[in-house]
């Protein structure tokens, strides 16, 4: 089976952009530069340690507290949301420096009938009687999860099994980094890492035909 053949549906249901900044007051910021950012139909809710804005007309919740600015759409998209633009934009409002950032993506996956399962247990498992064996009881429940380096940034990838046939998808992308890209580059960094986190999900199930 082709890989582009093995899912039914394939739905990118979160993407996110997060900014680590080495301190951060949130009582600093000015709300009316947030708004021209934003657009005149923003909300926005401030709390002692939190500042949240939601934007109707894209739908994307922005997030600054914690040390962090967090860009996120939750919009189930088949591709890529430029969240890039306003993060940029946000971030250069901020006289602070950052220590890191990166981005998250989440997927939903629904296998083609044909595909035999998402079965974790026996797709990343050579030998399941023998992991039975010393753990002397039966696997209900598998969630594969990965740590490994590509192209200059950490990645945690998490599969989250639903049913025999749909599972969830996690990509964190770190980058510990203190120099920002501009918005070129986080553009060019943010699509190559979906893209390969997309051209992932179809290599990890194409090794179960």
């Amino acid at each position: 089976m082709k890989a582009d053949a093995i899912f039914t549906n394939k739905q990118i249901i979160n993407q996110n952009i997060t900014i680590v900044f080495d301190n951060l007051d949130i009582q600093s910021i000015k709300i009316d530069q947030l708004k021209s950012i934003g657009g005149k139909d923003v909300a926005i809710t401030m709390l002692p340690d939190l500042l949240i804005m939601i934007i109707p007309a894209t739908g994307l919740i922005i997030q600054l507290g914690d040390r962090r600015l967090r860009v996120t759409s939750q919009i189930p998209s088949s591709g890529i949301i430029n969240i890039w633009s306003i993060t940029k934009s946000i971030k250069d409002l901020l006289p602070v420096n950052i220590s890191a950032y990166g981005f998250n993506f989440d997927l939903l996956l629904d296998l083609n009938e044909n595909h035999p399962t998402m079965d974790y247990r026996f797709l990343f498992s050579n030998d399941l009687p023998a992991l039975e064996g010393i753990i002397e009881s039966k696997i209900d429940r598998f969630n594969p999860r990965f740590a490994f380096m590509h192209n200059g940034a950490l990645i945690d990838l998490i599969l989250d099994p639903i049913n025999p046939i749909s599972s969830k998808m996690h990509g964190n992308i770190h980058y510990e980094n203190n120099n920002f890209p501009n918005e070129d580059e986080l553009n060019q960094s943010f699509t190559n890492q979906l893209n390969y986190i997309l051209d992932l999900s179809n290599k990890l199930f194409a090794q179960n035909q």
